[in-house]
């Protein structure tokens, strides 16, 4: 009797564990490290193509957020580092003179920067068309109007609408996807801005653009620190990036499902899971031990009471396991394309400027700014270096795994080289001040001969190639176990 309850005890546990594991399709690791993009100026602000060039090619970046006005720039960077565009439709809408030379209308200088980077660069170069950049904050002129911010929204969408039927209209750029402009949540009267195509009975929304069409994705500037979003909370970039009514600071719903500042409504909570979405910034800066005065541009001696305050200060390792969290969750909850903010920190700008991957430092002797990498440049290094891949597998395998046990704050991607090996990420975002780590478990459901775990989180100068060594290697295991808390860990299993 004793050897019957043994057994059926053993067979209950064994059918509990293996209810908890699940089987995942897995994602070409390509398409993953396509979405990984920054901002940049290219050549200008401090900038030069070289170094550009150089920074990107350290990250493994594949998308930046600037077209260059000299060609001969893009097409280094595409050609040397396969680096993709996105075009962004000027804040000007009217011609306009400057210096003396008369400049075209902004739907027109888009049309014609788009044409240029395809014929001289490449048609594959360019990935999509962003609306203009917060216009809730920069106002924009269309028709000789001032439109945006405070004023009336209605030339602006209007603006956006033309915009968009000039480039189905267009025999080369019809193909390429529209992005919305961002902060369409800051809208101060009705337009519909809220929606990508506005539905025909939308009744709150003004007459004029029931049934207008503005934009194929959904664009956000989603950062994952936001007055309304302090460091350090657990989950940090995984709910900025939630789509659901449930994310936090400058999200998708205050966008598209009930805008931040007048509550008009756009898409159900189901539709916003599927809408298609790009972030073209986010991110956030390590904070400055002293307060900047605004008003006189300078630094005061006053100390920075959030740099005095653990809890609320942003370090060097903070930031950069931040942007790791930050492409991973926005990845796996939807979002095709992530710029981060920003490459390296520019040298017209005032004011805490650290928000990039480089810091900018002006050298003496070649009366340049030279790119100082902060570790999240060494960390993003190393995890694209980890993942690297150039070509998206056509038919992607499964992997049968669990989690256990599975805490909220740890997450996991399966991607999929193009050579067959499966990359399974586990990351944890448990940030809050103070915080301990979680031990799980990883169980498969059959024994692997050969499985890598790497910490990209990691770099000695001593030794840069650490980062992108394992830090364990195991054969013929089923299970392995991770200390999970806020960095990611990839672990590769070769069948």
């Amino acid at each position: 009797m004793k050897r019957t309850i043994f057994l059926f005890a053993a067979m209950l546990f064994c059918m509990a564990t293996h209810s908890q594991m699940q089987t995942v399709v897995a994602t070409p690791a390509n398409d993953f490290l396509n979405s990984i993009g920054v901002n940049t100026s290219i050549n200008v602000r401090g900038e030069n193509i070289d170094t550009t060039l150089a920074t990107v090619k350290y990250l493994g970046v594949r998308w930046l957020r600037c077209v260059s006005d000299n060609m001969y720039c893009n097409k280094r960077l595409y050609r040397e580092a396969g680096v993709r565009f996105s075009l962004s439709l000027p804040t000007e809408g009217d011609a306009y003179t400057v210096k003396g030379i008369e400049q075209s209308d902004g739907i027109t200088r888009l049309l014609a920067k788009g044409h240029r980077l395809i014929d001289e660069v490449s048609p594959d170069a360019l990935i999509g068309i962003e609306g203009c950049n917060e216009p809730n904050n920069w106002k924009i002129t269309y028709h000789g109007i001032e439109s945006g911010g405070g004023v009336s929204w209605r030339e602006l969408a209007r603006y956006h609408r033309d915009m968009y039927q000039a480039v189905k209209a267009d025999p080369v750029l019809r193909d390429y996807p529209v992005w919305s402009f961002s902060e369409t949540g800051g809208a101060i009267d009705n337009m519909g801005v809220q929606f990508l195509k506005v539905p025909e009975n939308a009744a709150d929304v003004d007459a004029e653009f029931r049934g207008a069409t503005f934009a194929d994705y959904a664009t956000c500037h989603n950062y994952f620190v936001h007055p309304q979003w302090k460091p350090h909370s657990n989950n940090q970039a995984w709910l900025a990036s939630d789509p659901s009514r449930n994310g936090k600071a400058d999200n998708l719903y205050g966008n598209f499902g009930l805008t931040w500042a007048k509550k008009f409504k756009g898409y159900s909570d189901e539709e916003l899971l599927a809408l298609p979405k790009v972030t073209t910034e986010t991110g956030v800066p390590i904070t400055a031990p002293f307060v900047w005065d605004d008003k006189n541009q300078q630094w005061t001696d006053k100390p920075n009471p959030e740099y005095e305050n653990p809890a609320l200060r942003i370090t060097e390792e903070d930031q950069a396991l931040m942007f790791l969290s930050c492409y991973l969750s926005q990845f796996k909850q939807g979002w095709k394309y992530t710029a981060i903010y920003i490459l390296r920190d520019r040298s017209d700008e005032t004011g805490n400027q650290t928000y990039g991957f480089f810091a900018s430092e002006w050298n003496e002797q070649t009366h340049r700014y030279l790119s100082k990498p902060r570790l999240s440049a060494h960390y993003m290094h190393n995890f694209t270096t980890i993942l690297a891949d150039t070509e998206s597998i056509k038919t992607s395998a499964t992997l049968t795994y669990s989690i256990t046990p599975r805490p909220e704050t740890v997450h996991d991607l399966l991607l999929q080289k193009s050579g067959g090996t499966m990359m399974l990420i586990v990351w944890g975002e448990k940030y809050e001040y103070g915080a301990k780590p979680d031990n799980v478990e990883v169980k498969f459901d059959k024994k692997y001969r050969d499985v890598r775990i790497y910490n990209p989180a990691q770099y000695d100068p001593e030794n840069p190639e650490k980062g992108v060594q394992p830090v364990r290697m195991e054969k013929n295991i089923r299970s392995l176990s991770l200390s999970m808390l806020n960095c990611p860990y990839i672990i590769e299993i070769r069948k």
